[in-house]
């Protein structure tokens, strides 16, 4: 599973038709967060892939039921429908507040050949909580967010970018760390569950943490477990410009297993 972000962009929407062109922005922050911005009721965040420089055309449909195609027998369309083309692997997010999980929210793409929705694989992450699904280098997709009768995506304590990296490489979250993994350093405690990150080929791993008031207290930072010394170590990070995210770029890597420690 693939979660790169090397350029952020957010769209600018114009609600004249009932079907509208929109048209969107990169920011050439690559640690840096984009507002989310509301379009009745509903909101989408596009983060561009591994350097992606593509313009892509993005579509909103006001109506999707008649426009596209009706959710899924005893579902319900919960946030706007869009249309990219012209992209290349860019990473799609909707906010996912608490009516969104009571609702059992989920990511489906539209089928065209079956003309049927169909689930996405997606991953739950951040504070706010989103749910993001990446999308390949393709034209034509449609994305919804929309009731479902389970949750099915990954729910990780952090948001994993990996770029250059093969498509059967995985992201696991690991709940308990300090029994499954090792235990923090002495006089420091784990703050969150770890990630466990694992790549078929060495490739560019990037994993950031919310950087909430209460980890910022902590002074938490992102460890690594090391197999050698059978510890976690630390690592170098960044605090993103906006102050939202902690993050650590570990380049030529095969993954591993990533936590937030502090005092």
């Amino acid at each position: 599973m693939k979660f790169t972000s090397k350029l952020m962009i957010a769209l600018a929407l114009t609600l004249v038709l009932s079907l509208v062109s929109l048209s969107v922005w990169a920011a050439p922050s690559p640690q840096g967060t984009v507002p989310l911005i509301p379009v009745t009721g509903g909101t989408i965040q596009i983060n561009l892939l591994c350097g992606c420089e593509d313009d892509p055309v993005v579509t909103r449909f006001s109506d999707p039921k008649k426009e596209v195609g009706p959710a899924p027998t005893g579902f319900d369309f919960l946030s706007d429908t869009f249309k990219l083309e012209n992209v290349c692997d860019i990473e799609i997010c909707y906010p996912y507040p608490e009516n969104y999980q009571a609702q059992k929210g989920q990511i489906f793409m539209w089928d065209a050949v079956n003309e049927a929705w169909g689930l996405t694989d997606s991953t739950i992450y951040g504070e706010p909580k989103q749910i993001c699904t990446v999308v390949k280098k393709s034209t034509g997709n449609i994305y919804s967010l929309i009731t479902s009768d389970k949750i099915k995506s990954l729910e990780t304590p952090s948001k994993v970018t990996l770029c250059g990296c093969s498509a059967d490489d995985t992201v696991t979250n690991v709940e308990d760390p300090k029994t499954t993994v090792g235990a923090a350093p002495a006089g420091l405690t784990i703050l969150t569950n770890a990630t466990k990150v694992e790549c078929s080929a060495a490739c560019e791993v990037k994993v950031c943490y919310p950087y909430t008031e209460e980890n910022k207290s902590k002074d938490g930072q992102i460890y690594k477990w090391e197999e050698t010394n059978n510890a976690w170590g630390i690592v170098a990070s960044t605090i993103d410009e906006d102050n939202e995210q902690i993050c650590t770029v570990v380049k030529s890597s095969l993954g591993g297993a990533f936590t937030l420690i502090g005092n």
